[in-house]
């Protein structure tokens, strides 16, 4: 054993080496008064250990960094007193895994990265108190190749949230805020090639609801409205050719539908009031280049059929259940 002791009044320094050949230990211990700083540093042959301790009153600050042959770990805790700032930092070898975590008091600032080649998982969570906001990034390449990213906002109330598969070719958006009150949700799908907007308000009581299929080349538009009570369907097929529209408002009672297909190039428009009683009912073919008229009300009982076509003349047709009163 070997211990050697060195004092300055200089300095005002204290160094201790202390070693050992049986152990293979060295430890390293130097003390200053004047600038408040305080260094351990130890390390052993046997285990394959280092570690050193630093610490200073002056800026407060606190750092330790073991390291081990043994495990191959690696740990680093640094930490202000002045900042507030905290640092863990550790890494394995054998896992494969990389933690680092980082506070701050200063700016209310959290954040945490996880990392592991084993599972190929990354985890990274952002928070502060300044800003209010939240952020969790999650990628889970070997198992699921799936990552997902929340983000979070006290101060404006939003929410949004990111999630994306290459397994299901899979990508999923979801928006809210507080402020407007809006919901946007947005899929798609890369494996059936489908699209889904859903976007909602409650200030305008809107549904608007967009589905799209690279499939079926078939596009489907739903909105909806509590303040006007108006109902809107879109349905188109590049397949069928076929495009309906569904009108429907719960202010008038009036339902529309237009149906047109460009396979058969018939036009069909059908208008239904529950308020007049009036219907209406519109069919054209271009296959024919016949277009027929049906008017019918229920107030009157009059009902009217126009009938044309370029091949044959042109009829009309009236007839009324409207009786008169026996005098």
């Amino acid at each position: 054993m070997v211990l050697i002791c060195n004092k300055s009044r200089e300095t005002d320094r204290l160094l201790i080496c202390n070693k050992s050949s049986e152990t293979g230990k060295v430890l390293i211990n130097d003390i200053s008064s004047k600038t408040g700083r305080v260094l351990i540093y130890e390390k052993s042959s046997e285990t394959g250990r280092v570690l050193i301790y630093d610490k200073s009153s002056k800026t407060g600050k606190a750092l330790i960094y073991d390291k081990s042959s043994e495990t191959d770990k690696v740990l680093i805790y640094e930490m202000s007193s002045k900042t507030g700032r905290v640092l863990i930092y550790k890494k394995s070898s054998e896992t494969g895994r990389v933690l680092i975590y980082n506070k701050s008091s200063e700016t209310g600032k959290v954040l945490i990265y996880d990392k592991s080649s084993e599972t190929g998982k990354v985890l990274i969570y952002d928070k502060s108190i300044e800003t209010g906001k939240v952020l969790i990034y999650k990628n889970k390449k070997s198992e699921t190749s799936k990552i997902l990213i929340y983000d979070k906002s006290s101060k404006t109330g939003k929410v949004l949230i990111y999630n994306k598969s290459s397994e299901t070719g899979k990508i999923i958006v979801y928006d809210k805020s507080s402020e407007t009150d809006r919901v946007l949700i947005y899929c798609k799908s890369s494996e059936s090639g489908k699209v889904l907007i859903y976007d909602k308000s409650s200030e305008n009581g809107k549904v608007l609801i967009y589905d799209m299929s690279s499939e079926t080349d078939r596009v489907l538009i739903y909105n909806k409205s509590s303040d006007t009570g108006k109902v809107l369907i879109y349905d188109k097929s590049s397949e069928t050719g076929k495009a309906l529209i569904y009108d429907k408002s719960s202010e008038t009672d009036s339902v529309l539908i237009y149906n047109k297909s460009s396979e058969t190039g018939k036009v069909l428009i059908y208008n239904k009031s529950s308020k007049t009683g009036k219907i209406i009912v519109f069919d054209k073919s271009s296959d024919t280049d016949r277009i027929l008229i049906y008017y019918k009300s229920r107030e009157t009982g009059k009902v009217l059929i126009y009938d044309k076509s370029s091949g044959t003349n042109m009829s009309l047709s009236i007839t009324s259940q409207v009786k008169l009163a026996k005098s």
